[in-house]
This record gives structure tokens, sequence and C-alpha cells, in this order.
């Protein structure tokens, strides 16, 4: 899946193409209907959209695990209130 330039343009052109056929056939012949342009320009808003979406979701980096950024527990400075013996009763 290209994420930009003429590949991009190359697979989301001929999707788009392929989408508007099954919307709206038209054999190429004399000018291109209105109902075809309008069907090809939504479905490439879509792919579009789509191809966006997807980027974002892989580029986006989850929160880190507190257990990656915490020094493992024998290493982690004690509070004072741990430093008090245990009260007996």
């Amino acid at each position: 899946m290209a994420v930009g330039g003429p590949r991009f343009v190359d697979e989301v052109t001929f999707e788009a193409t392929a989408l508007a056929q099954q919307t709206c056939p038209w054999d190429g012949r004399g000018d291109e209907p209105e109902t075809y342009r309008s069907a090809w320009l939504a479905h490439l808003g879509q792919l579009v959209a789509a191809r966006r979406a997807a980027l974002l979701r892989s580029s986006a980096t989850p929160h880190p695990d507190p257990s990656d950024v915490l020094p493992p527990a024998a290493e982690r400075q004690q509070s004072p209130f741990d430093l008090d013996p245990p009260i007996e009763k």
C-alpha cells in the first residue's frame, strides 16, 4: 500500500475507477456522465481518507508501559514510610 507519490496516485485512481464502474457503469464512450464523475470523486475521497487513517494508526505510538520506564523494584528508592518498622499489637 503506497502512501504517496505516483504509485499512490495510480493505486487510488485504479480503485476509484473500479468502484465508480460498479456504482455507475460507463463504457468510456462519449462524455463522462456527471453521475460517474461524482461517484469517482466520492470513492477517491473515501480511499484517500482510509489511507490517511491507516497511516496515522501505523505511526501512532502507544502509551509506554510503566514497567518500561520505572527501574526494577530492587533499584527504586524506598519512601520514608517503607522504612518504618511494622507496628506490632
